[in-house]
């Protein structure tokens, strides 16, 4: 069984790979910033597709509007 498992994640991460960038970046951005950290330190390709600035930006405008919407003044604070 150990070796099917390991055989589906290498098959997930040839997709992953052969996905366009821009199609990466929606997904990454999606994610709260220390995630889509996490992610470009799992290797050196996904390191490569992070460098980006407008990804960045996105992840940034994204978790920014989220902590608005909960009621948090700035990211990691909430309303008491």
């Amino acid at each position: 069984m150990e070796g099917a498992e390991q055989g589906s994640t290498k098959d997930l991460s040839v997709v992953w790979n052969r996905l366009p960038l821009e199609l990466q970046h929606e997904v990454w951005a999606l994610l709260p910033p220390c995630d889509a950290v996490m992610l470009s330190l799992v290797c050196h390709q996904w390191r490569e597709a992070s460098q980006t600035e407008s990804l960045w930006r996105t992840i940034h405008h994204r978790f920014t509007f989220r902590s608005l919407l909960n009621g948090e003044e700035r990211i990691g604070t909430k309303h008491h």
